[in-house]
């Protein structure tokens, strides 16, 4: 029955390990709560913050674990003001034991968040490809120019891919066991259309692209080592 509402849109549910004791039973508060994420600066003044968090996500993508913190304090502040005199002062009492908080979920919310591809977790900071903006044609890695071995080039074309399914390929990738995404210039190379990882001794190239411009990507990467 979960799966069947699952599949019908009207809650999230998997009957997998970590997953298969939760449910979401309202998909637009899910929604909100990573809407909340992916929105700019400016709607949240005054967090307790320091600018270089913001800036440090909005130039890798990597979201600091305690600026989510803050992010999903603000909301829960503001479903506080919302409630009753009374009823408010209890649950700023009991804000870590209360289901109507964001951050009596968050754990939960993540390990959701990255089983769907929109994020991945880390211990200290969560990347999140959507707001990756970067493009790897603006700025080509130096192992790339530096390479001088030869390697295949699998490329598959489809009339329509939504980018979303990229994204999520990326996530599933950074959670695979011996792969590791590669850092040049000390940033990491994952971009908007883009991402490159090191598994044992090889080194692979993840990137989707309009048709047209298949063989120029395919010169660029065959000599990736």
């Amino acid at each position: 029955m979960l799966r069947y509402y699952h599949d019908a849109g009207k809650v999230l549910y998997f009957n997998e390990k970590e997953l298969e004791q939760h449910i979401v039973i309202d998909v637009q508060w899910f929604i909100d709560a990573f809407k909340h994420i992916i929105t700019d600066k400016l709607h949240y003044k005054g967090l307790p913050v320091a600018s270089e968090d913001w800036e440090e996500f909005y130039r890798t993508r990597n979201l600091e674990d305690h600026l989510l913190t803050e992010i999903w304090r603000n909301d829960d502040n503001l479903l506080s003001e919302k409630l009753p005199t009374g009823e408010k002062r209890i649950l700023l009492k009991t804000r870590d034991s209360d289901p109507r908080y964001l951050l009596y979920h968050k754990n939960q919310l993540l390990v959701f968040m990255q089983r769907l591809g929109l994020m991945a977790i880390g211990n200290k900071s969560h990347y999140v490809p959507c707001m990756n903006r970067k493009e790897i044609e603006n700025a080509i890695p130096d192992l790339i120019q530096r390479a001088t071995s030869k390697t295949s080039v699998l490329i598959y074309r489809f009339s329509f891919l939504p980018f979303f399914l990229f994204f999520r390929l990326v996530v599933s990738c950074m959670q695979l066991k011996d792969w590791k995404v590669l850092i040049t210039d000390g940033t990491s190379c994952l971009y908007r259309n883009a991402a490159l990882f090191s598994v044992k001794k090889y080194n692979i190239v993840l990137s989707v692209t309009e048709p047209q411009y298949s063989y120029k990507y395919f010169t660029l990467f065959q000599d990736a080592l």
